[in-house]
């Protein structure tokens, strides 16, 4: 039962709801969660708090997928008859204290004595909401908990989904302990000696960083000079991410003509670059290649939150950069041998959600290796007009 455990955990937790919105969630509002810049939407109506208004979380995709693979996988084994809820006791019916539950994750994963109920934790991100955000964030993060009868009375406002989503980015940068634990405290804790559950902390750690970072900036990587002040400024002193990495458009012999390829190391699921370029409609887009004959097609097409876009990469330089090439128009195909992958994100620039496509390295690569990914596409593609590009077959 750990797994729906830590399900409910999240939400208590991490998204800082009390244990009636975990014991009131249906099947129905799981199923009707809708993906919004980048986070999945949950509205639970009946959530026992004593207040009438829909408390709506925002789940991150990996969170997501953890939600899913309890729904999927583990819930209908205790389905009893007819049950609404999401979350099921071991009888098949709803549970009835989240609080319980929560204690029950502790107490299985070693930390019986350790108190740390969901009403300490919502305290604790108040405390620091108050100090440390702006009176508009704390608007937000009063919507975002509204429930919590300390901050809703002062800030409450009706929440948007964009909104919604802000806010739940802006929770995950409260400051807390940084620091990895001590040997001494993983093993006053109950776990084992060995560094099995430190250097999987220490992983996690960095890829929030990495993330975090990330999120501070749009098209261009930042200089080193930036991301030093910036991780400065957080005051981080160890687990640091790596400065952003160079690549460099080299010219390849024949019909492949220009690629990039990378000037340093990158590790798996490093971001590598973006596709740059102004974002159409689908229908621009093909009307776009319709008149491109013989010509490169710099457009990508892809689809977000249920829109068919398309990003223009064809009308080259762009006012943005100042006549400079950026790389992503510039990266190969290969079927057979891709190490980069494309992800649809919104990152916000001038205040505006922007739809932009980030390249993601799937394997480590090494110094000099040209950078590829799948564009989806065969020889067949286009009419046939490809049936000559023996490139597209690697």
């Amino acid at each position: 039962m750990w797994y729906r455990y830590y399900c409910e955990a999240l939400m208590m937790l991490r998204h800082f709801q009390r244990p009636g919105a975990v014991e009131g969630m249906t099947v129905k509002e799981w199923v009707n969660r809708k993906l919004t810049d980048g986070r999945y939407l949950i509205g639970i109506k009946k959530h026992n708090t004593g207040a009438t208004h829909v408390a709506t979380i925002a789940l991150t995709l990996e969170e997501e997928a953890w939600y899913q693979g309890y729904y999927e996988f583990i819930r209908p084994e205790f389905v009893r008859g007819e049950c609404n809820r999401f979350f099921l006791s071991a009888r098949g019916t709803k549970i009835t204290s989240g609080s319980s539950d929560l204690l029950r994750l502790h107490e299985s994963c070693g930390i019986n004595h350790v108190s740390c109920t969901s009403g300490q934790v919502r305290r604790a991100a108040e405390t620091l909401v108050a100090t440390s955000f702006t009176e508009n964030q704390k608007q937000n993060v009063a919507a975002y908990m509204f429930h919590s009868d300390l901050m809703a009375d002062k800030h409450y406002r009706m929440p948007v989904p964009s909104t919604i989503v802000a806010t739940a980015v802006l929770l995950d940068t409260l400051p807390g302990d940084c620091q990895p634990p001590t040997k001494k405290q993983r093993v006053d804790a109950g776990f084992s000696e060995n560094r099995v559950y430190y250097d999987r902390w220490r992983k996690c750690q960095y890829a929030d960083r990495q993330e975090h970072l990330l999120s501070s900036y749009t098209y261009q990587k930042p200089s080193c000079r930036k991301i030093e002040r910036l991780i400065s400024k957080e005051g981080w002193t160890s687990n640091c991410p790596k400065k952003w990495k160079g690549l460099v458009i080299k010219s390849f012999d024949g019909q492949k003509g220009e690629g990039v390829v990378a000037t340093t190391n990158f590790t798996k699921g490093d971001i590598v670059c973006d596709y740059h370029g102004k974002v159409i409609t689908k229908a621009d887009g093909e009307m776009m290649m319709k008149d491109l004959v013989d010509q490169a097609c710099y457009l990508f097409f892809f689809k977000a939150g249920g829109e068919n876009l398309c990003i223009d990469a064809q009308t080259w330089p762009c006012q943005c950069h100042a006549g400079l090439e950026t790389f992503g128009r510039k990266i190969n195909h290969s079927s057979k041998h891709p190490n980069i992958m494309p992800l649809s994100v919104v990152l916000r620039l001038d205040d505006e959600d922007v739809h932009t496509i980030l390249f993601k390295a799937t394997m480590d690569i090494k110094v000099d290796t040209e950078l590829k990914f799948n564009y989806g596409v065969n020889r067949k593609s286009f009419r046939g007009e490809a049936l000559d590009l023996d490139w597209l077959d690697e």
